[in-house]
């Protein structure tokens, strides 16, 4: 993981031994739900696939069909149940994945969004060991036992309870939830931490769908999409969101508590040229101008924008009134 994410997450590698191994073991010790894409590279053959979703205190075996003398790859991010910014798992080496939630399996690492995909990068993992082992960890290092009841008290808080702290303990607040939860779900095997975390992070799912701002593509192309919001000093903007052809992807994944957000939008064709229609270039957008780049990012403020080695694009302002959630239609 770079040192710039270590302020939302860290990353280990552990290896023993020195055999070449096929397999690796994802372990999640975070109290999210993790979304997990692997990938390898064998002299100039690549691939990646994923989603592979790792609950919180287990772990998948995966790479179980990579060649014997490829190179590992690994990339992580908390799953879209969770509201808030989550966290993420990165490297240095840049492979193509899909949208969260999409199956994929991709030859080949270059041109990832010309492709319809998405570029992000992936940290190495040491193959040199007979049971190579990733285990993905938070600063508050949970293990796995209290990862499990950590995860408990994130998906509580996700579906509207009030947990101040979650550290992984069954303090009284937590039990208190747990307790309600049950009485008002109906739901009889809260004793059983892991079946009490499967069904409240199938909660959070639910849940999830009426918070925040999220595009709708109508149309039968691909769109790429991003949102500007408000900061401290100033606007910030963010993406570059993927909506396939008639589906819905979330580009803010919490309550909406600002007034004003921003929102822009372009529709590709399969070589990623912005489609042409009527003349015209198929985006929507405004006249609010923020910054954007090519690949994926998230820019602090809206000012010189091509001083700054980025790109500008007019953005529609949304005003949400006292709404928490909005959805975008692309037609």
């Amino acid at each position: 993981m770079r040192l710039s994410l270590f302020i939302i997450g860290f990353f280990s590698l552990f290896a023993f031994g020195h055999a070449q191994a096929k397999t690796v073991s994802l372990c999640n010790e975070t109290s999210y739900y993790l979304n997990v894409a692997s990938a390898y590279a064998d002299g100039g053959a690549s691939r990646s696939k994923g989603w592979a979703v790792i609950a919180p205190g287990t772990c998948k075996d995966s790479f179980d069909d990579m060649p014997e003398e490829a190179s590992a790859y690994v990339y992580a991010v908390s799953h879209e149940a969770h509201a808030g910014k989550g966290i993420e798992f990165t490297g240095r080496e840049r492979f193509c994945i899909a949208g969260h939630g999409e199956a994929f399996q991709l030859d080949g690492r270059r041109e990832c969004r010309n492709r319809g995909y998405v570029g992000v990068d992936f940290a190495a993992i040491d193959l040199k060991a007979s049971n190579p082992k990733v285990t993905f960890t938070e600063p508050e290092d949970f293990g796995k036992r209290r990862a499990v009841i950590a995860g408990i008290q994130r998906s509580l808080s996700d579906i509207g309870y009030d947990i101040s702290l979650i550290d992984g303990f069954s303090g009284r607040q937590t039990t208190d939830a747990i307790n309600d939860f049950s009485k008002k779900s109906q739901f009889s095997n809260s004793a059983n931490q892991r079946l009490l975390l499967t069904e409240l992070f199938e909660q959070a799912g639910t849940k999830s769908a009426s918070r925040g701002l999220r595009f709708c593509n109508r149309t039968d192309y691909l769109i790429w999409a991003a949102a500007g919001f408000l900061t401290p000093t100033g606007v910030a903007s963010k993406g570059w969101v993927r909506v396939p052809s008639q589906s819905c992807s979330i580009a803010i994944n919490e309550i909406l508590s600002d007034r004003y957000y921003f929102t822009y939008a372009e529709a590709v064709t399969a070589d990623g040229t912005i489609v042409s229609e009527a003349g015209g270039q198929k985006i929507w957008g405004g006249t609010h101008v923020l910054c954007i780049k090519t690949t994926r990012f998230t820019i602090d403020g809206n000012e010189n924008c091509l001083n700054r080695g980025f790109q500008e694009a007019g953005f529609a302002r949304i005003d949400l009134s006292d709404q928490k959630s909005w959805t975008v239609i692309l037609e």
